[in-house]
């Protein structure tokens, strides 16, 4: 199986790197991510999220756990 493509290889060109953890995300239900300068000023109302995770089993109300669109 550590033949198969998909298997991540590290070598001197790809480096493994593990993602995991807690991370801060946050809606952008009016697309708002350039305009408030999030990039630069950071996200106004971030959510503590574990990674990996599935998304709809995270938020109880259906708003946020049907979301749909910009997410950062």
């Amino acid at each position: 199986m550590n033949d198969s493509l998909l298997y991540p290889v590290q070598n001197n060109f790809r480096n493994e790197q593990l993602l995991n953890g807690w991370w801060k995300f946050q809606f952008d239900l009016e697309s708002k991510v350039e305009q408030d300068e999030w990039m630069t000023k950071g996200l106004p109302n971030p959510v503590d999220m574990p990674v990996p995770a599935s998304f709809n089993e995270l938020f109880s109300k259906s708003k946020e756990r049907n979301y749909v669109g910009d997410f950062w």
